[in-house]
């Protein structure tokens, strides 16, 4: 009723702001009640309840792991700013359905199904920085196979900050994983190939700078994705008349990619050189 000390936030929380800071109290109602008669008295006189100064909000874990996974980059081969920022993109959608101050482990299984379907949700437009809205393409929904990234990239920082004993066991849902193979090939076939044709590819080519139309044939040849051909050098190419290989380590797994090169993608390297 109209009575109740408590309103109800986006992330799904029963919410109010106290002292300038908005504070949680969980998705059951009569839970919420409970818990904001127990926990107002030390609230409106600016203290933190008992039990509850210890628990990490989840932006302050974000914080933590964000910091360390900067570090990773600066000294870590093998970790790139692109899958940080990644990361760090997930994370945030999960932290703006939740609240920043969400503790974590006080979560249950249904609070994480929600979560999962409600990272399907098309990001909202922000103000641009020289006025309008900044937006994406409208649609409906999300993609199964976007949201099943963001999901694998969660469940990362969740694992992570278990791991470091900076949170207690969190109560995660069995559903809350990303989406099987069936499911990511159903879905790539109801949304149809996106392949280019041979026609289109030579036209990107003809069109490319001559430094750039090697290494789109070297990402044909030896299906090479763009982290990959970012980090190419040309100690990774054996170059002769009759036998010429591409030969480099997978910059997340270490493992081996070799591939013979075709004549065309000689002859590309061997014009710009």
């Amino acid at each position: 009723g109209g009575d109740f000390p408590l309103y109800k936030h986006a992330s799904g929380q029963w919410a109010k702001k106290i002292l300038g800071k908005v504070r949680y109290f969980g998705r059951d109602r009569q839970e919420a009640a409970k818990r904001w008669l127990k926990e107002k008295d030390f609230l409106l006189a600016g203290e933190e309840p008992p039990g509850e100064s210890d628990a990490a909000t989840v932006s302050e874990l974000a914080n933590v792991f964000y910091e360390k996974q900067r570090l990773r980059v600066t000294h870590e081969k093998n970790v790139t700013a692109r899958h940080n920022e990644n990361l760090a993109g997930s994370i945030a959608r999960m932290i703006r359905i939740v609240g920043k101050g969400c503790v974590l482990q006080k979560l249950k299984p249904l609070d994480w199904d929600e979560i999962r379907l409600r990272l399907f949700e098309p990001a909202k437009g922000r103000k641009g920085a020289r006025g309008g809205t900044i937006t994406r393409k409208k649609i409906s929904q999300r993609s199964p196979i976007t949201v099943s990234n963001d999901v694998r990239n969660i469940l990362v920082f969740l694992n992570w900050i278990q791991e470091k004993k900076l949170t207690a066991t969190l109560d995660l849902s069995s559903d809350f994983r990303p989406i099987g193979r069936k499911e990511a090939r159903i879905n790539r076939r109801k949304v149809g190939r996106r392949d280019l044709s041979a026609a289109d590819i030579h036209s990107i080519i003809n069109a490319a700078h001559p430094g750039f139309a090697p290494l789109v044939w070297l990402g044909i040849n030896s299906a090479a994705g763009a982290g990959d051909l970012a980090h190419d050098e040309f100690a990774h190419l054996k170059l002769s008349k009759s036998d010429s290989w591409f030969d480099m380590e997978r910059m997340k797994t270490g493992a081996s990619r070799k591939a013979w090169l075709w004549p065309e993608t000689v002859a590309a390297f061997e014009n710009l050189l």
